[in-house]
């Protein structure tokens, strides 16, 4: 009899954690095949206010009884047979040593058949074990609802006192999902390239526009009055598909035009009109978020967005090449010539060379920092921009600035552009004592 009620006790426990720890997806998908016992399961696992509170019901009941049946049917045989050993202490202490022995035995049993080992199987078998206890489980749920409704009912009253919400809140956050990443990628089941896209991409909705668009500077734009003569030299000199078109200057561009469009008007001799080539632009500001500018690119059919600063004029431009570089690292093609890998090179005294338009979440991924001590100054996504912030002038050669315990300082500049920065510890480490 106590045996049985120790397997029972372990089926309650088993049955807590296939519940609650049963993937929904598979369940999900299973009830939506017609699966009736994946559908209770997720039910059950919705509803876990009302479920464990039906677990501790069974749990407590059987645990219960376990003890009486035990004490009342064993403590008193095995206290008759310990009053028979030599020595006149065991017959005067054999009710407490009988009861201390029936207490460690039905413990025992208890931990390794109604806890350990069902918990264990329980979660190697998550989803199958869910699908098995889901009606059982449902059934004493509604015999034991007057009990249930007590211990929900009493235990949101005492969360209250204490000042606890009783709101759900998310049970799986992106700390969660990334743990779930970096397990999956330890194990083998992810590849690192997979490891590096999908990292990346938890972090779309948070990062903006700012931190991925080519600068103003870099743009190869073409003035919409160019001679056709001359489009063609400055469409091969750019070598890029798309070219933005402007009107005046680079801050009032009106459109962008196709390269295959301007070959196909020169195939047929006919003069290049880039007034009738121009293609609509899509504008975005430079806060927009990454997911939402995906989101454009697909509701314009495009893949070019130029990027507007808070005064309307021109930020710089957005391609999708820059989000994909931004997930998968630097693609290069037969036309462009900068190596990313230069753009962070760690020297030998552990300070890092940098290239001025990294951007700070590349710098942190260097550095192998989970964040930042202090936020960047707001609006600034690269080195080059964090530095002339902090710097508050015109920068020149030789300039220092500290942020974050790190000591940047400028090595090599471009005309009035920085170039090039020398990244290392604001105070070295003390050396160690002799």
């Amino acid at each position: 009899m106590i045996l049985l009620l120790i397997l029972l006790n372990g089926f309650f426990a088993a049955a807590e954690i296939a519940i609650l720890t049963a993937r929904r997806g598979r369940l999900q998908q299973r009830a939506d095949d017609g699966d009736n016992a994946s559908q209770v399961a997720l039910q059950l696992a919705q509803d876990a206010d009302r479920f464990l509170p039906t677990v501790q019901v069974g749990i407590t009941v059987v645990g219960t009884l376990a003890a009486a049946f035990g004490g009342a049917r064993f403590a008193d045989l095995l206290a008759d047979n310990i009053a028979r050993l030599p020595g006149g202490w065991f017959a005067a202490h054999k009710h407490s040593l009988a009861l201390a022995v029936v207490v460690a035995v039905i413990s025992f049993c208890s931990l390794i058949l109604g806890e350990l080992v069902p918990k264990r199987v329980a979660l190697q078998n998550a989803e199958p074990l869910a699908r098995l206890v889901a009606y059982p489980m449902l059934l004493l749920q509604r015999v034991s609802r007057p009990a249930v409704w007590v211990l929900y009912s009493t235990t949101r009253l005492v969360l209250r006192l204490l000042g606890q919400k009783s709101d759900r809140q998310l049970t799986v956050s992106l700390e969660d999902i990334q743990h779930l990443i970096d397990a999956g990628t330890e194990a083998g089941l992810i590849e690192h390239a997979e490891h590096r896209v999908a990292t990346q991409a938890l972090s779309l909705g948070d990062r903006t526009v700012k931190e991925v668009l080519r600068p103003r500077v870099d743009i190869d734009a073409l003035d919409i009055d160019t001679p056709s003569d001359e489009v063609i030299g400055a469409i091969a000199m750019s070598g890029f598909s798309r070219i933005p078109v402007c009107e005046g200057d680079i801050d009032h561009i009106v459109g962008f035009v196709y390269i295959k469009d301007v070959f196909l008007q020169q195939y047929f001799g006919r003069p290049i009109d880039l007034r009738r080539l121009i293609r609509p632009p899509l504008f975005v500001p430079k806060t927009l978020s990454i997911s939402r500018l995906l989101q454009l690119f697909q509701e314009h059919r495009t893949q070019l967005a130029i990027v507007l600063d808070e005064y309307g004029g021109t930020e710089g431009m957005v391609t999708l090449e820059d989000v994909l570089e931004m997930l998968v690292g630097a693609i290069h093609d037969e036309h462009r010539h900068h190596d990313h890998s230069q753009d962070i090179v760690r020297r030998e005294d552990g300070s890092l060379l940098v290239d001025a338009q990294v951007n700070l979440h590349e710098l942190q991924k260097a550095l192998a920092l989970h964040r930042w001590d202090e936020p960047p100054p707001r609006g600034v996504g690269t080195v080059s921009g964090l530095v002339l912030a902090l710097l508050r002038r015109p920068p020149k050669v030789g300039d220092c600035v500290e942020w974050c315990d790190l000591k940047l300082e400028i090595v090599d500049m471009d005309a009035y552009r920085i170039d090039r920065l020398l990244i290392s510890p604001a105070r070295p480490a003390a050396p160690p004592e002799a």
